[in-house]
């Protein structure tokens, strides 16, 4: 898996742009993500079973496309797609105008921004070894 995403991340990176990200990085946001998501679920128990996702970006060159990776929780799977577009649109799209439907959130980033190879998709055991390093 970390291989497989990390060719993701070079692939999708802008040459000479420092908009980049490291598994390392990635791995160290889903931990953080995962964390506090565990924190809402005990104020809202109800979305245990929902899928859920949440997007990093590197948009530290706001003359150059950001680099997002987006990571979708389903129960037995998670899946990531990695790409670029202008930052504050992919922030937009993050924040406000993702599809009420989560499962949808590939197919639209893929429709607005850059993406430059397919969704990579792994079982939940193997992601969580995975995160826990």
């Amino acid at each position: 898996m970390e291989e497989k995403l990390k060719t993701m991340l070079d692939t999708a990176k802008e040459a000479g742009s420092k908009n980049i990200l490291s598994v390392g990085k990635v791995r160290q946001w889903l931990l953080d993500y995962l964390k506090r998501y565990d924190d809402e679920l005990k104020r809202f128990p109800n979305l245990l079973h929902e899928p859920h996702f949440d997007l990093l970006m590197a948009d530290y060159d706001r003359n150059r496309e950001g680099l997002f990776v987006v990571a979708v929780f389903q129960s037995n799977e998670v899946s990531f797609l990695v790409g670029r577009g202008d930052s504050l649109k992919v922030r937009e799209f993050a924040e406000s105008t993702f599809p009420d439907n989560v499962l949808n959130v590939f197919p639209e980033l893929s429709k607005q921004f850059h993406v430059f190879s397919q969704p990579l998709s792994v079982i939940r055991s193997n992601f969580d070894s995975w995160i826990k390093g």
